[in-house]
């Protein structure tokens, strides 16, 4: 479960890194197959980000998972992520969210940003979250994995 949802984190990350190089241009087109490209990997991998994050808070004893931005709050609380990024882990959950249940109100120039300016989010996240699995790995009940 865990290494399926890293790898998808992997490969939709650095499909999104080659479509940095699409010229801006392309992504606020009327139904733009390139903007259309990078919402659904930018959906799939904040869904593999929080889908981990669950994962692992329903293996801590004293938390249990609740929605995506206090899951995110209570990984900070526990020490999986730094607490000066939980903030920013939150505003990734939520964004999430806003590609799920209010997808008609993002535009490409929105998506181009991110895509440009926010992408190491996705990576410091995932990196927070892979240093808690490695810390973890011998113990198989533990993770699941």
């Amino acid at each position: 479960m865990l290494r399926d949802r890293f790898q998808e984190i992997e490969d939709s990350v650095l499909l999104m890194k080659e479509l940095q190089e699409k010229p801006k241009g392309e992504f606020v087109q009327k139904n733009s197959l390139i903007k259309a490209a990078t919402e659904n990997y930018l959906r799939r991998s904040l869904q593999a980000l929080l889908d981990i994050a669950a994962h692992l808070l329903s293996r801590i004893s004293s938390v249990k998972p609740s929605y995506a931005r206090e899951d995110m709050y209570q990984l900070g609380k526990c020490g999986v992520i730094d607490k000066d990024f939980v903030e920013t882990a939150q505003n990734m959950a939520g964004y999430r969210n806003r590609i799920v249940h209010h997808y008609l109100e993002i535009d490409g120039e929105e998506l181009y940003k991110i895509i440009c300016d926010e992408l190491d989010d996705i990576q410091t996240l995932k990196k927070f979250l892979s240093r808690f699995v490695e810390k973890h790995e011998h113990d198989k009940d533990f993770l699941l994995v």
